[in-house]
């Protein structure tokens, strides 16, 4: 098992830390479960979510984030409790056996419909940016 955040293990999300390796340590404890990563993914408003990567036992019922999210509370900080869960048959790896946690982030992303936030100052597409030479204050 890996951390599975693109920043090197920790996911920021609102000024809180969520560390993928004990959120897919705690799924284990679901009897259905046979594996789990938890990647980040963009979000607008929180800067990443996260989302949770299952393999199920055979013969379980695949798992939905109400379900997970259900079975979670009152175990996990709410805020740790991954928004989006994909059931799958396995995780894409590498030919050395290692999880492909960037390609499962950017499936995500593009399964989900996502897209990443813009950095701070930046501008959206076709905004005007500000005159050369104006100088930008603060009303009281």
């Amino acid at each position: 098992m890996s951390a599975s955040a693109p920043s090197g293990g920790d996911q920021p999300r609102r000024g809180e830390d969520i560390y993928p390796g004990e959120i897919e340590e705690f799924r284990y404890a679901h009897p259905d479960v046979l594996d789990a990563q938890v990647i980040g993914v963009p979000d607008e408003l929180y800067g990443e979510e996260s989302c949770a990567w299952v393999r199920m036992r055979e013969g379980a019922d695949p798992l939905t984030s109400d379900a997970l999210r259900e079975w979670s509370s009152g175990e996990l900080a709410r805020y740790k409790i991954p928004r989006y869960v994909r059931v799958v048959e396995n995780f894409p790896m590498t030919v050395t056996g290692k999880v492909r946690t960037v390609e499962m982030r950017e499936r995500s992303v593009e399964l989900l419909g996502l897209r990443a936030p813009r950095p701070p100052g930046t501008r959206k597409a076709g905004a005007r940016a500000p005159a050369a030479g104006l100088v930008w204050t603060r009303a009281p």
